[in-house]
């Protein structure tokens, strides 16, 4: 479900530059743009993580994550369950992997023994 944006973004709130790339503050709200995001650090992107904002990415300005409020809380306790159910899915898949590769070689030694 996408946010629907209630204002026009007009500046970058850092450097008040009208660049054309934004990150929104999933906390505060505030707008940064690409180069105030990569040059300054003003906050941290989730990847991978359910946003408001319908992409796959969340970000939050470092104001909200030194401070965080109950909502800001919550993104990052949702973002730290989506990071740790990615882990045990992957290993989940690696040992799943493993023990198809044993019940192969298991067919394959039946197979061999009876001249299926």
């Amino acid at each position: 479900m996408k946010k629907q944006t209630e204002k026009t973004i007009t500046c970058c709130d850092n450097c008040q530059t009208d660049e054309h790339v934004f990150n929104n503050c999933a906390g505060c709200g505030k707008d940064f743009c690409f180069n105030c995001d990569k040059s300054k650090n003003v906050g941290q992107k989730f990847s991978g993580a359910v946003s408001f904002s319908g992409s796959g990415d969340c970000y939050i300005c470092t104001t909200c994550l030194a401070n965080p409020t109950p909502t800001v809380q919550a993104i990052l306790a949702a973002y730290l369950t989506i990071r740790q159910l990615r882990n045990e899915s992957k290993a989940f898949y690696e040992n799943f992997e493993k023990r198809v590769k044993e019940a192969e070689a298991k067919v394959r030694i039946i197979v061999s023994k009876y001249n299926l």
